[in-house]
């Protein structure tokens, strides 16, 4: 979901089942959050969730920056990829 700083415009960003999103990250472009054993992406404006890396080990914390999509899974490995 995402809000005006005002708290309205409630707006759905995208819906995932049987997990709760977390360690999100936004750009200008796309929210990603982690997803059970997946890294998610989906447009900020709305729509389909889209995998950006899936089977990781417990992924946690998730940041962008203008090139690259980094994430850290359990045990302390610290992944990056090229933004889709």
């Amino acid at each position: 979901m995402k809000v005006a700083l005002d708290g309205s415009g409630l707006t759905k960003i995208a819906s995932t089942q049987n997990v709760s999103p977390q360690g999100i990250a936004v750009d200008r472009s796309n929210v990603y959050w982690v997803h059970g054993d997946a890294i998610m992406r989906a447009p900020v404006a709305g729509g389909t969730p889209m995998n950006v890396a899936s089977g990781q080990a417990q992924p946690n914390a998730v940041v962008v920056d203008d090139a690259r999509v980094y994430w850290t899974n359990f045990g302390g490995s610290l992944l990056s990829l090229p933004k889709p």
